[in-house]
């Protein structure tokens, strides 16, 4: 996830999950230190999310290990 996301885009983003599942996770990603939540004093005021760094290193810990996935499916399916 890059820069910062709104409640209702990151639910477009993330198609099939309900409100309250998308609002469930985001407390826990939260809790973990690696969602950061912002409220911008706007009005109606807005709430944005973003990733914090510890976030950032995770989500390049999982694209890697989601690039060896679509490398080596075949082989891994076959070593089964």
């Amino acid at each position: 996830m890059e820069g910062e996301r709104g409640f209702n885009e990151l639910s477009r983003l993330l198609k099939g999950i309900t409100p309250h599942t998308l609002s469930k996770d985001l407390k826990e990603l939260i809790e973990d230190g690696l969602v950061v939540k912002t409220i911008l004093q706007e009005m109606p005021p807005k709430t944005s999310y973003a990733l914090t760094d510890k976030g950032r290193e995770l989500d390049l810990i999982l694209r890697e290990i989601k690039k060896f996935g679509h490398k080596y499916p075949i082989q891994l399916a076959k070593e089964d």
